[in-house]
């Protein structure tokens, strides 16, 4: 029976002479990969023809007699020894054991531990001229070799020689593979790759992190997701992703692409358990840009709220760039209460806070708490500056309206408050933010943390009310409450209920102990002062005589000088220490550029205003603003206005305040003479120059002696001898 020939293509061929064509040029392209791949076999001197007659079947490498050699050759490959191994791999041949594949793979690591490239090449040539087929973890030795030495090209001709031996070439096209992509030869590591999955080679963890890291470097962020989630499909064995492929994906996104999907990932990888220490860098690059991104402060509150809920879980605390980030953010958005809680927890954590922030954000910074009175944290502000050796920004000396500078803004709102001006008169944004930061200081932060769905006060670290805020007893806790306080506290979170109801107790007794021995101490601290009659003596003195002296009885309270024991923590059945551990995880080591905070002994030698300021806002005096204005010019060489000067000369004055008087006379002197001179009219500083003298004169003080004393020493120290006299011990017990 005739059967019909099949009907022609549309360009005049059959279908069977299409296959027989389609499978010549199939054929025809093996041919030319086997030749290209021959060449480069050629190239390092491992191709097929005239190679010697393979020895494998005249081997036994599990002859007892071998294994003395083998355990030598282990040696010498793990310790890098590559002349110890030749040494061996000779002396087997002439006790007449051939060296097999795992002495030569020997051979091989040693030359590669010890970072010879041409070595370990030479001795799989060696190998493979003695009739020797190497074992695929050979081949993978020699490409590591060549890819650490920058040589890709050998790389890649050793493994094209795996390839033709009929030796499975895993792994060393593996390490071609990522070699190439992270090279920058992408286009060449694409096109190896598409070789090898379609010879079926099954990619590994460094690829798939290669892949990944080539799409981020691209902005390709799609792409790299798509292989993320190829890899937790599983499909076609992919290894499960861990944390070295979600960390490219997550640093990029969070500079580049969506904080959010940023976050997001970050939270999966939290759920899958790889979540070691060294993910706080990872957090804080996250938070910083979602806070970057945040147009409002409740955003921004939110961002940092989930952030360190996240970090909690995972006994991590926010470093140094988690609140550099919070403080430069509060500053974009005049979130004054913000920006001070940052910079304090920039201080407590590692003494360096302005390090992060632009001349224009320090600024910023500055004038806020000068307009919203805030003269301690601005004090401290300054210290900071004068240690970290940052130069006052031009811009937060520009005078304001009323003529002052950061240094006298403050003290202008002081006055006015003092004269009994109307709050209304004065009302401003500074005064919200004064307002804000007050009530903030004393309610404290009151957001709740949520740790697996459960309420936990920050502050006590107590499973409370999502709505009332008020604290759960602990008998109407259940295990998932328990666990969840537990967990904030860092106590184990093992056990059945009436054991973490057990455990939870205690922590809380001990929190309540520790508060209750406070309060004793309080209160014996009141109950030693007394008052007692004593002899007051007023002494007059003038140019260094006495001129008069007078005598009479007063009343006066007295606190008795006992010394302080040490408290003596109570004993709660072991639990003590997870208790201690409770608010916080593990600590960040200090980055090796950070340095120890200087000690405020340091500062006093060095600096005009000391490390800590010793008063707080509510309490500032003329003296502190003196303090301020003199460490300004000395310190940080930045001249007042002249309605700074003024103001504080006034207020100096006006008080009787001949302390503050010395400092302003010191700061008169050096704006006088020295870098600074001619930055304020002369006119002005000698006004105030003469009404400041009188003071002091008025005092009994020699303003002369006072002026050379304070520039000479920075800061007076009462405990020394005082070589005036009467001058700074005096002088302070007047003022003060």
């Amino acid at each position: 029976m005739k059967t019909r020939p099949p009907a022609a293509s549309a360009d005049g061929m059959n279908w069977l002479t299409s296959e027989v064509e389609a499978l010549a040029a199939a054929e025809a392209a093996a041919a030319a990969a086997d030749a290209a791949d021959d060449s480069l076999a050629r190239s390092v001197g491992l191709h097929l023809r005239g190679r010697t007659t393979f020895r494998e079947g005249l081997l036994d490498e599990e002859d007892p007699a071998r294994w003395v050699y083998h355990r030598g050759l282990k040696a010498a490959a793990l310790s890098g020894n590559w002349a110890e191994a030749e040494s061996i791999v000779e002396e087997m041949a002439r006790a007449g054991h051939v060296p097999g594949p795992r002495a030569y793979h020997a051979l091989v690591c040693a030359h590669a531990a010890a970072g010879d490239a041409d070595g370990a090449l030479g001795a799989i040539r060696r190998c493979w001229d003695a009739g020797v087929t190497p074992m695929p973890e050979t081949y993978a030795s020699v490409v590591s070799a060549a890819v650490a030495a920058g040589d890709l090209a050998t790389a890649e001709a050793v493994v094209a020689s795996n390839r033709r031996a009929g030796v499975d070439c895993t792994r060393s096209w593996q390490h071609l593979v990522v070699a190439l992509l992270k090279a920058g030869e992408a286009e060449k590591g694409l096109e190896v790759l598409a070789q090898g999955e379609a010879e079926g080679l099954q990619l590994s963890d460094g690829v798939y992190e290669a892949l990944i890291e080539l799409h981020c470097k691209e902005g390709n962020f799609t792409s790299a997701q798509q292989v993320l989630a190829y890899m937790r499909a599983g499909i076609n064995g992919a290894p499960r992703p861990g944390m070295q492929h979600y960390v490219p994906i997550i640093n990029a996104q969070a500079e580049h692409g969506d904080p959010e999907v940023a976050f997001e990932l970050l939270d999966e990888l939290r759920l899958q358990g790889d979540f070691p220490h060294s993910m706080l860098g990872v957090c804080h690059t996250v938070v910083a840009a979602q806070l970057r991104a945040a147009q409002s402060i409740e955003e921004a509150k939110s961002h940092v709220l989930r952030m360190k809920t996240l970090m909690m879980r995972q006994g991590l605390q926010p470093g140094s760039p988690f609140f550099t980030a919070q403080l430069q953010t509060a500053l974009r958005l005049d979130d004054l209460p913000t920006a001070v809680q940052a910079f304090k927890a920039l201080r407590q954590r590692s003494g360096w806070a302005l390090g992060g922030l632009t001349d224009e954000e320090l600024s910023k910074l500055l004038l806020l708490l000068s307009r919203a009175d805030l003269p301690a944290e601005l004090h401290e502000v300054l210290a900071v500056m004068c240690r970290e050796e940052r130069a006052m920004p031009a811009a937060a000396m520009a005078p304001d309206a009323r003529g002052c500078t950061i240094l006298g803004a403050w003290v202008k709102r002081r006055m006015d408050q003092t004269a009994g001006l109307s709050p209304a008169a004065s009302a401003s944004r500074a005064d919200q933010d004064a307002a804000s930061l007050a009530a903030a200081a004393a309610a404290g932060p009151r957001s709740c943390l949520f740790i697996d769905g459960v309420a936990i006060d920050p502050q006590s670290l107590s499973c409370v009310d999502a709505g009332s805020g008020a604290v759960l007893a602990v008998s109407r806790m259940g295990v998932r409450e328990l666990r969840a306080e537990l967990a904030a506290r860092k106590a184990p979170v093992s056990g059945n209920k009436k054991e973490l109801a057990k455990r939870v107790q205690k922590l809380r007794q001990l929190d309540d102990a520790r508060a209750a021995l406070q309060q004793l101490k309080a209160d014996a601290k009141k109950e030693e002062q007394r008052k007692m009659r004593v002899i007051v003596t007023d002494a007059f003195w003038h140019d260094g005589r006495l001129v008069q002296e007078s005598r009479y009885e007063d009343e006066m309270e007295v606190e008795a000088e006992k010394e302080e024991e040490e408290e003596d923590a109570p004993d709660w059945g072991g639990e003590e220490e997870e208790a201690g551990r409770r608010t916080g995880g593990e600590e960040e080591p200090l980055d090796a550029d950070e340095e120890v905070p200087f000690s405020d002994s340091l500062d006093r030698e060095r600096y005009v205003l000391p490390a800590v300021p010793l008063f707080t806002s509510p309490q500032a005096s003329a003296f502190d603003g003196a303090v301020m204005l003199l460490g300004a010019v000395v310190d940080l060489l930045a001249a007042p206005s002249a309605s700074d000067l003024q103001l504080l000369t006034s207020w100096a004055v006006g008080s009787g305040n001949v302390a503050a008087a010395a400092y302003l006379l010191a700061a008169i002197h050096a704006l006088g003479d020295g870098p600074l001179q001619g930055q304020v009219p002369a006119a002005v500083l000698d006004e105030n120059n003469t009404q400041l003298a009188e003071l002091c004169a008025a005092q009994g003080f020699d303003p002369t002696s006072v002026v050379n004393e304070l520039l000479k020493d920075k800061v007076p120290n009462p405990e020394e001898a005082d070589p005036l006299g009467r001058s700074y011990q005096d002088m302070f017990a007047i003022t003060f």
